[in-house]
């Protein structure tokens, strides 16, 4: 045979190669996703102690919203503003049913949220919850300090109630963190600036160890994002949006003319999702250092994946799969908040020592267990939280992990940025 004929038989094999892998790309997408372990458990729940459809009830206008936002979370937050004074007279019968809601232990949402911010459904609960924070700062502006923190707690309970629900992770920890933010500012606001009695010290502080706020949703939380994005109701929506997104944004390196079919496989990109979501809730309960080293280890990015997806027909898949900074931005919220709780009962009890005893602690191991049942951990890297006993300040390393030592916050009495995270324990005037 001459080498004509052998560069001939060459090129068929390769081209017989290619025809074959072709047809592989193209149709190769095994059926094998069992993911009925990710599925949202049926509850069981009293309809009249689920505030859901009522809380779909609560309206306010767009001019009404406004005035809700812009009551500031800081210092700036200022008594007797006419709008604010209003709108709680005009919506003083859902200030009411807010209390009640934030009672309820165990809430149900009837339908999963998308990412969209429905503003007559979670605008009316952030709205209600920045009516609440300065309903409680009036409350205590006027002596009734009680009341005051009766409006503020109300605000973490509340959260903890919509955390409990079943949310996505978009519309539970946007607005959870807001409600929780509102009310750590007012329970920061009274402490700083109101002397309060051991009484309504210990009532506080039993509050903030109310299981409810400690219960980690995370899982629920978790199997509703899956549930909603990757259903197979949803899948033909979800995969175009994807393929829209990826290749919108300029990042892919995959030609946009090529079909779908030999680039994106929905059932492989499925069961990265799903593998990656069972991680994510079996390591929920850990310090969101561990959890995100887990989430990015299961979800890496190297070279030996990327081609054995991209010889599967699933490259584009693959892509979509690693593109995961809005699902770590809100598993991110959900661990400032846990962080903050902490920081707040350190807070409290802290107060309690310097009430009886007449001066701050020399470390937080003093809190125990007379005001403590233990040293709080820091949720962001599982150390306690952190205490510089000549600054006054308490502080979580945040979320960069990174210790800075506690450099306090620019306004006196405030919550610092997320990436380290510090109360003052008595605040410059």
């Amino acid at each position: 045979m001459g080498r004509a004929g052998i560069w001939k038989r060459l090129l068929l094999i390769l081209a017989g190669f290619l025809v074959a892998w072709l047809a592989f790309a193209m149709f190769f997408d095994p059926d094998l996703v069992d993911d009925s372990d990710l599925a949202l458990p049926e509850r069981q729940i009293d309809p009249a102690q689920n505030p859901y459809p009522e809380i779909r009830d609560l309206v306010f206008s767009e001019e009404e919203l406004k005035i809700a936002y812009a009551i500031p979370f800081d210092h700036k937050l200022r008594l007797g503003h006419l709008p604010a004074e209003e709108l709680l007279v005009r919506h003083r019968s859902g200030l009411d049913r807010f209390e009640r809601y934030a009672a309820m232990r165990d809430w149900k949402q009837d339908e999963l949220l998308g990412d969209q911010m429905d503003s007559s459904y979670v605008g009316a609960c952030v709205a209600l919850s920045n009516l609440k924070r300065y309903e409680a700062i009036k409350l205590a502006s006027k002596g009734d300090l009680a009341a005051a923190i009766d409006a503020a707690m109300s605000l973490h309970e509340f959260a903890a109630g919509f955390r409990s629900a079943g949310n996505r992770l978009g519309p539970s920890y946007t607005a959870a963190s807001l409600i929780s933010r509102g009310g750590t500012f007012a329970l920061l606001y009274l402490l700083n600036k109101y002397e309060l009695g051991d009484d309504d010290l210990v009532i506080l502080a039993s509050r903030l160890e109310n299981p409810v706020l400690s219960r980690n949703n995370l899982p629920e939380t978790l199997r509703a994002e899956y549930a909603c994005v990757l259903a197979t109701s949803s899948r033909s929506t979800f995969d175009r949006e994807m393929r829209r997104r990826i290749l919108s944004t300029g990042k892919s390196d995959i030609p946009r003319w090529l079909p779908t079919c030999l680039v994106y496989k929905p059932n492989l990109t499925h069961e990265l999702y799903a593998d990656l979501f069972r991680v994510a809730i079996r390591t929920g309960d850990r310090d969101y250092r561990g959890l995100t080293t887990v989430i990015s280890e299961t979800a890496a990015s190297d070279w030996r994946k990327r081609w054995a997806h991209r010889l599967a027909g699933n490259a584009l898949g693959y892509e979509v799969f690693t593109d995961l900074e809005q699902t770590q931005y809100y598993l991110e919220k959900t661990f400032v908040t846990r962080v903050e709780l902490a920081l707040l009962r350190a807070r409290v009890a802290m107060e309690r020592h310097r009430l009886e005893h007449g001066n701050w602690p020399q470390d937080l191991a003093a809190l125990v267990p007379a005001y403590l049942a233990e040293v709080p951990v820091d949720p962001m890297d599982g150390k306690s939280i952190r205490y510089d006993v000549k600054r006054r300040v308490i502080y979580s390393v945040g979320k960069d992990f990174v210790d800075d030592g506690g450099e306090a916050p620019s306004e006196p009495g405030s919550l610092k940025n997320e990436w380290e995270i510090i109360i003052e324990l008595e605040p410059a005037e």
